[in-house]
């Protein structure tokens, strides 16, 4: 672990900062591992600039529970400013539906998500700075370098925009507010509870073609469908994302998050859940339910949200 540049919490954990029975013990190893892309893949020498990465494995939802606790992470503090630790759980933990009392599920259910959330809106943030950037290079009259306009081509060939349309792209590569995300998650997911979720990573319950590989069956009121299925948490907060940014469905929700990014306002999830009518056959119920989720929990005090700056660290099962 020595060769981990991290935060005082991470540091502790690596030392033994956290507590465990004797019988726990062996569920838990963190093991060093560079960020893809970083110095140790490429050959180049460490640099301070460089985040690294560990691994966490766990069989047991309580040793989640106890890693969270010596990460210091506490869902009241953070919309006075405490950073998010940056814990990445790559699928849900066992025993989480089995977890007692039930607000201790709900907490548990909140701290893997948001994480993962913020994970992907910074990705999202990074190609909207650099779009940005561009667009401001072209209206001073300055032409894009090779690199630059074969970026910006393949970023508008992901985000589903024909000729690269700026304003258009624009509009498309943002943040999904955490209280929605987080909301929506919960509603789609029961906490994290259904087959879909614990199963195949599917916590928004996004539909996909009966016919494709990935994914399992149902049926609802003699209607059968099949939900799409990911490889981790990561990657079906990452598809919620993008499928609410490109889906002609969702367009009135991106133009009302442009509206307020116009008037100097951060994106807020409350606001834009009255968009989203098309999400659910329910409707205006549905975007209700939606709301009293976010109202019940607090999760609009999450909007403003950051995760810590350093380590990363990667939960996986044993």
């Amino acid at each position: 672990m020595t060769a981990i540049r991290c935060g005082a919490a991470v540091a502790a954990l690596a030392i033994g900062g956290i507590s465990l029975g004797a019988g726990d013990a062996p569920a838990i190893e963190l093991r060093a591992m560079h960020a893809p892309g970083s110095a140790a893949e490429d050959g180049r020498s460490e640099t301070a600039g460089q985040a690294s990465a560990v691994t966490f494995r766990t069989r047991s939802v309580e040793s989640l529970k106890r890693l969270f606790d010596g990460l210091g992470f506490d869902l009241s503090a953070v919309p006075k400013g405490m950073p998010v630790p940056r814990v990445l759980v790559f699928e849900l933990p066992a025993g989480l539906k089995a977890m007692k009392p039930v607000r201790h599920r709900t907490r548990m259910f909140r701290k893997i998500l948001l994480p993962l959330v913020l994970r992907s809106n910074e990705s999202i943030l990074r190609e909207r700075e650099r779009l940005l950037a561009l667009k401001r290079k072209m209206q001073i009259g300055l032409a894009l370098a090779v690199e630059e306009s074969g970026w910006l081509w393949a970023l508008a060939h992901d985000y589903r925009v024909r000729d690269a349309d700026l304003e258009t792209l624009i509009r498309r590569v943002d943040v999904i507010p955490p209280s929605l995300a987080l909301a929506q998650a919960i509603e789609e997911s029961g906490w994290g509870t259904s087959a879909y979720a614990r199963k195949g990573n599917a916590i928004f319950g996004q539909e996909t073609l009966l016919t494709a590989r990935n994914g399992m069956t149902g049926s609802y009121r003699g209607r059968r469908f099949k939900i799409k299925t990911f490889e981790s948490l990561l990657e079906a907060v990452e598809a919620y994302a993008r499928n609410l940014n490109t889906h002609p469905a969702y367009r009135s929700m991106r133009e009302e998050r442009a509206m307020m990014r116009a008037r100097g306002e951060q994106p807020g999830g409350h606001l834009l859940a009255g968009t989203l009518l098309r999400y659910s056959e329910r409707g205006p119920a549905y975007i209700r339910t939606i709301r009293t989720i976010m109202g019940n929990f607090g999760l609009r005090n999450l909007d403003g949200a950051e995760l810590e700056a350093g380590t990363t660290i990667h939960v996986i099962e044993r």
